[in-house]
């Protein structure tokens, strides 16, 4: 062969991979469209806003009209005196001061790294599968409603998908390349870390164990690592600043909170260890399934679909197969692709995808045994740090079939079809209830039904400023903070009532909020006051009321 024609050749070759390459840029460029879209449509309108989401914006406003200073620590952890970093508030801060502070701009930073979660997913997973795999498996994440749901309101634990790869990435590399591992890496390392410790304790504890664990298998080997590691610890206490110095001037007090929480816990009596395993079991059972397609379970919480296996079985009828098909679907799922990733690690040869599988087993194996001492309050949302997991099992079921059968595009569009279309169909409910201002429900304040609910009680006070709100406990509490921030933003003042001492609000407009599904609590309550008027404001009723 000439020169001309190896030349020639060699210059088609070229343009081909430069094809290929384009055109699997265009399918990330639209899965990311898709992603973006579907994170961002009527985002204000139907923003989660809660009680917590209200406490940001309040603290990002103080900070950024110069009343107050930025806080030295962040979020404190449920049923603790700990408090986490501030990272997450600082983040808010800056949002506020670069687009003004209303409840969707402190939100923007969720937005943001969810959106920045689907490239880097598609980089993570590239790791191990191929490019085209990957395409397909950060599709079906682009539209998971799990993350898509966790992307629309400000909350820190949203953030921790990002950071979770990150961690990962940064750490696998330098697993991998050990004393040849970039400086780039190192930093972006240490920023996981500095970052990912703030979001959640949990997170905390599963990044420095796992970070301790291969320190030392680096250092075993060599000690001379311990330059890059300085690297790492530099950056992880550059971020951690404000607690360091909250410590100092505190007498450790934070820090001494976080390991009194960490004792009470661990020796809390009065629940047996097999119930912590079960909890463990089914939420992890449960979750699986339900990030990669949606199908199985509740965002807001882990049922007992597994717990109770046995005893739906023994009972089935036509009423329940839709448990019993979800017990089903979650013990396949999560089994087999458990059992795929230890097999595909002890099946693996090329040292640098092995170490990939390894540091998955060891991150996935210490996220178990620490999510025990939740126990029974695991929900869904306490797996976010392994989000990406149900999306490996995904490719190794695709990476089996496409061994044994020749059809790749056609498995990997048929499975790819299921999930997107699991996703699809939750999105769809979903929509219609937001479109149709049927969210809002008991622990789901959506803001633009906040709005009208503003509004509705801004008529009916008119010209009066201030006026009372009561309701059962839980709907008072889940509705006032957040009805009391959007009240004054129009001039009103809205007081939180005690139903059963009117004397306190005697001629002053009074509103009481109920579950539709539940009025007969308004019936037995209401002894003594009169119905003016009354509205709904999606699952919730507000009633005007006025005593005899």
């Amino acid at each position: 062969m000439s020169k001309e024609n190896k030349m020639l050749k060699l210059f088609i070759h070229i343009k081909k991979l430069i094809i290929k390459k384009r055109i699997k840029l265009l399918f990330l460029v639209l899965i990311m469209v898709v992603g973006i879209f579907l994170r961002t449509y009527h985002f204000r309108d139907w923003l989660f806003f809660w009680d917590d989401q209200v406490r940001d914006v309040y603290l990002a406003e103080g900070v950024v009209k110069g009343k107050t200073s930025w806080p030295l620590l962040g979020p404190g952890m449920l049923h603790t005196t700990y408090d986490l970093g501030p990272m997450y508030y600082y983040l808010q801060i800056i949002s506020g001061k670069l687009f003004g502070v209303t409840p969707n701009t402190v939100a923007y930073p969720d937005l943001l790294f969810s959106i920045l979660t689907i490239p880097l997913l598609w980089f993570f997973l590239k790791k191990y599968f191929s490019s085209n795999l990957s395409l397909a498996l950060t599709g079906i994440y682009s539209v998971s409603y799990f993350s898509i749901w966790f992307s629309r309101f400000a909350w820190n634990t949203n953030l921790i998908p990002f950071f979770s790869l990150l961690f990962l990435l940064s750490l696998h590399e330098f697993v991998w390349k050990k004393e040849k591992t970039k400086w780039i890496w190192l930093v972006f390392l240490g920023i996981s870390i500095g970052v990912g410790i703030q979001l959640h304790a949990l997170v905390l504890i599963l990044m420095f164990a796992t970070a301790f664990l291969a320190l030392v298998y680096l250092m075993k080997n060599n000690l001379r690592l311990w330059k890059k590691w300085a690297i790492v610890i530099l950056v992880i206490l550059i971020l951690n600043t404000g607690p360091i110095i909250s410590d100092l001037q505190t007498n450790f007090a934070n820090t001494k909170a976080f390991f009194s929480s960490a004792t009470n816990k661990a020796g809390k009596s009065g629940t047996e260890p097999g119930a912590y395993l079960s909890a463990d079991l089914n939420c992890h059972l449960e979750s699986n399934l339900l990030i990669a397609s949606s199908f199985g379970g509740e965002i807001d919480d882990c049922g007992s679909f597994y717990t109770g296996f046995f005893s739906k079985i023994s009972n089935f009828s036509v009423k329940n197969w839709t448990d019993v098909l979800t017990i089903f679907l979650g013990i396949l799922f999560s089994l087999l692709g458990y059992w795929s990733l230890v097999y595909y690690f002890r099946k693996e040869v090329d040292s640098g995808r092995k170490y990939f599988l390894g540091l998955m087993i060891l991150y996935g194996t210490l996220s178990f045994l620490i999510l025990l001492t939740v126990g029974d309050a695991l929900k869904p949302r306490y797996f976010m740090h392994v989000f990406f997991m149900p999306f490996l099992f995904l490719g190794f079921f695709v990476t089996y079939l496409i061994s044994r059968f020749s059809r790749k595009r056609l498995i990997i569009f048929i499975i790819g079809a299921v999930f997107v279309g699991a996703n699809s169909f939750s999105l769809g409910v979903a929509t219609y209830k937001y479109s149709n201002k049927f969210a809002s429900q008991f622990g789901r304040p959506i803001l633009g039904e906040l709005d009208l609910m503003a509004d509705y009680m801004q008529e009916q006070v008119y010209p009066e400023k201030e006026f009372y709100f009561a309701g059962k406990s839980s709907y008072a509490f889940t509705f006032s903070e957040p009805l009391r921030y959007v009240s004054r933003n129009r001039g009103l003042s809205l007081v939180r009532a005690d139903f059963k001492k009117p004397e306190a609000f005697q001629g002053k407009p009074f509103f009481y909020i109920v579950n539709i599904t539940k009025k007969f609590e308004l019936a037995s309550e209401s002894k003594g006051y009169e119905v003016i008027a009354h509205k709904q404001f999606g699952q919730m009723m507000i009633y005007r009321l006025k005593s005899d």
